[in-house]
């Protein structure tokens, strides 16, 4: 993953990840309601768009004072699967607008928007870490609603990132590996492992 380059001002925020659920490495996890239905819930592994708060952003404070401004809540997800000698992934930005987006910006509606980059991954070497992947990213239109400014430049259309993964149990954190920046943390089994970042309110 890689920052957009339009995130202009962001606030820190709490962790998404409640670590309240446990599987095991040889259980699948099914959820016979998914309403998602997509690479992301069909990876084996439990779903962690449950843990996103849309709302997280809508009231937030500076300085005691309502910031009032068109933003949203913005969360990376990712996900990767092995398949024999390499990684297939996929991740998405998710943005969650304040009401004042959504009053700004025809193409943004409560419900909000996200960015797709389907990607291909390959296994490096790691100095302290149980995985490592180099991944190179393409956006996906057809999965992709959100305002092309947020997203159409070569930067952000496609990019390469080396990702160290710590796996404990079921769980795993992802890092940025040239920096050692925590990206996000999820769940993992024999075959794949997610991500989901912390959210941040991010500003326009």
């Amino acid at each position: 993953m890689r920052y957009p380059a339009l995130v202009l001002f962001s606030i820190g925020c709490s962790p998404a990840f409640n670590g309240t659920k446990t599987f095991s490495n040889n259980e699948s996890y099914e959820n016979p309601n998914d309403e998602y239905n997509d690479f992301f819930s069909q990876s084996g592994l439990p779903e962690l768009r449950e843990d996103m708060d849309p709302h997280y952003c809508d009231d937030q404070e500076i300085d005691g004072q309502e910031i009032n401004a068109a933003g949203a809540a913005s969360y990376f997800l990712g996900t990767y699967v092995q398949e024999e000698e390499r990684w297939i992934g996929k991740e998405r930005w998710y943005l969650f607008p304040t009401p004042e987006w959504v009053a700004a910006e025809d193409m943004i509606t409560e419900d909000g928007c996200y960015v797709t980059w389907e990607i291909e991954a390959t296994e490096i070497d790691c100095v302290d870490c149980d995985l490592a992947l180099s991944a190179m990213a393409g956006v996906n239109r057809s999965e992709t609603n959100c305002p092309d400014e947020l997203w159409d430049n070569p930067a952000d259309k496609e990019w390469e990132a080396n990702y160290d993964i710590d796996i404990n149990g079921d769980s795993a954190e992802f890092y940025f590996q040239s920096s050692g920046e925590f990206i996000g943390r999820g769940y993992s089994n024999s075959t794949a492992a997610s991500f989901l970042s912390d959210v941040t309110c991010t500003w326009f």
